[in-house]
C-alpha cells in the first residue's frame, strides 16, 4: 500500500513536471494565429510594384490581427526588451519587408473548421481598433492614435485561445483579461497593450484604455465603418496612423 501511494505521488509529480515543461515550451514559440491569404496577397503585391512602400506595407498588416502580431513578436524577439518598437512600420523596418512576407507565408489561413468565426473575430478586431483610434484622435489631443489603434486591434486577446482551439493545459479555456496579458507578454505586443490588460486584471490599476475600447464599441454599434466612411463622417481611421 505505502508503495502504491509513493508511484502515484511520483507519477503526479512527473505530470506536473511535464506540463510546465509543455507550458515553458510553447510560450517561448509564435502563437498559432492565422494570417488571412488576403493580407498576404497585398503585401506581395506591394513588393511586386515599380516601388516599395514601406507605409503601403505597413497599413496591409495593420489591417489583420495576425499578421500584426506576428509582426511585433518577430521584431521582438530581435529587440532588446527596453528598446522594442511599438509601431508596426518600424518593426517592419527592422525586419526587413522580405522576412516579414516570408514568415506571415507560414501562417496564412486559420483550419477550415475555424475560418468564418476567425474572420468575424478578425473583422471585429479591425473594426474596433479604428473606432479607438478615430475616436483618441477627435477627443484626446496628447494620446496617440496609433496606440489607441493596436489597443483596439488586440483587445480580445482572451478569446483566442476558444477561438483557436490551443491547448488548455497551458492557455486555460477561459476568456480571462489574465490570458490576454499572457499573450500580448509573449508576442512582444507594444506597453499601451499590455497596460489595457493589466487594467482589466487590475481593476485598481488606472488607465485610459478600457475606456477607450468602451467608447470603440459604442460607436460600432451606432455605426458601421463602412456607412460612416461612405458617407463621409470621418476620414478611414487607417489614415489617423500615418499622421
Amino acid at each position: 500500500m505505502l508503495n502504491k501511494k509513493i508511484v502515484n505521488i511520483a507519477a503526479i509529480r512527473t505530470a506536473v513536471s511535464n506540463s510546465r515543461l509543455l507550458e515553458r515550451y510553447v510560450l517561448r514559440q509564435a502563437p498559432d494565429v492565422p494570417v488571412m491569404a488576403e493580407t498576404l496577397l497585398r503585401m506581395e503585391m506591394i513588393l511586386g510594384g515599380p516601388s516599395i512602400s514601406l507605409h503601403e506595407i505597413s497599413q496591409a498588416v495593420l489591417g489583420d490581427l495576425g499578421a500584426t502580431l506576428h509582426v511585433f513578436h518577430l521584431a521582438g524577439g530581435e529587440s532588446a526588451v527596453g528598446h522594442r518598437p511599438f509601431r508596426v512600420e518600424d518593426c517592419i523596418s527592422n525586419l526587413g519587408v522580405e522576412v516579414c512576407i516570408d514568415e506571415l507565408s507560414k501562417r496564412v489561413a486559420p483550419p477550415r473548421a475555424r475560418r468564418e468565426a476567425t474572420v468575424e473575430a478578425w473583422a471585429h478586431a479591425s473594426s474596433i481598433a479604428s473606432f479607438c483610434s478615430y475616436w483618441v484622435e477627435m477627443n484626446l489631443e496628447k494620446v496617440s492614435p496609433v496606440e489607441a489603434y493596436l489597443v483596439g486591434l488586440f483587445h480580445e486577446l482572451s478569446a483566442l485561445p476558444a477561438l483557436l482551439g490551443w491547448d488548455q493545459v497551458t492557455w486555460g479555456s477561459s476568456d480571462a483579461p489574465s490570458t490576454g496579458l499572457k499573450i500580448a507578454t509573449q508576442c512582444a505586443l507594444p506597453a499601451c497593450v499590455t497596460e489595457y490588460f493589466s487594467a482589466k486584471v487590475n481593476r485598481g490599476l488606472a488607465s485610459l484604455w478600457p475606456g477607450v475600447v468602451e467608447m470603440a464599441h459604442r460607436l460600432a454599434s451606432a455605426h458601421s465603418i463602412q456607412s460612416a466612411t461612405k458617407n463621409g463622417s470621418f476620414p478611414h481611421p487607417i489614415e489617423l496612423l500615418s499622421t
